[in-house]
């Protein structure tokens, strides 16, 4: 299998599931190229009141405190320019095109940054190079639709398209200190979506070993 085109795996966790209502709290991406992972990116996202919107069920998933986000965040325009330096360096300055497992959810969250950056979104009427559509394209692929794919073509035997049933289901163990980060779930869903990729081209994977074609020895040296 080859993959020939450059993808961001974006994961996002969050104060809940609306972002006019919670705050995002921290963003992560690992950067594919051919399959292999050749970048990564995470960063707590920091308010300008040093407040974050968390309802309990969010803190208990993810642990992240207020005080952990305000000594070690960046604000959105930091984070921003971080992704503007990704998308020269490895997307040729192209817009980049996001995976994320159930892709709405985590482009909202990440849109809503742009608006809190107070950047113009309308790249239609805007040059500003900073600017999310001229950033990243309105092209993505979510890996929950990939897996009810498979599952219509009964290449999958699970009824609910979580990431967790992926990962059991092509055998890609992960601790608790693996989920639940942004980091953690950004690559975890780069495996799922090679994994499904694979499936999706008829390609056999084995399924029940764990194999598949992720560059587990990254070096991280070359994290952002």
């Amino acid at each position: 299998m080859r993959i020939n085109n450059t993808l961001f795996v974006l994961d996002t966790e969050t104060g809940g599931l609306d972002p006019q209502t919670a705050s995002l709290m921290q963003i992560a991406g690992v950067i594919l190229k051919d399959g292999k992972v050749v970048g990564e990116y995470e960063s707590l996202v920091k308010s300008k009141d040093g407040k974050y919107l968390c309802n309990e069920f969010a803190r208990k998933m993810h642990g992240i405190t207020d005080q952990e986000i305000n000594q070690k965040g960046k604000y959105p325009q930091e984070i921003i320019r971080d992704l503007k330096h990704i998308q020269n360096k490895f997307f040729d300055s192209e817009p980049m095109t996001i995976v994320a497992h159930n892709a709405a959810f985590d482009i909202a969250f990440l849109k809503k940054m742009f608006v809190d950056a107070g950047l113009d979104m309308q790249s239609l009427i805007s040059n500003n190079p900073y600017d999310y559509n001229n950033m990243f394209s309105r092209n993505a692929i979510d890996t929950a639709t990939m897996a009810l794919i498979l599952r219509l073509q009964n290449k999958l035997d699970f009824d609910r398209c979580s990431l967790d049933n992926i990962l059991k289901y092509y055998n890609l163990v992960t601790s608790s200190e693996q989920r639940h980060s942004a980091i953690g779930d950004a690559r975890q869903t780069a495996k799922a979506f090679l994994c499904m990729f694979s499936a999706l081209s008829n390609e056999y994977v084995e399924h029940n070993s764990g194999a598949v074609d992720y560059d587990t020895g990254f070096d991280d040296s070359k994290k952002f």
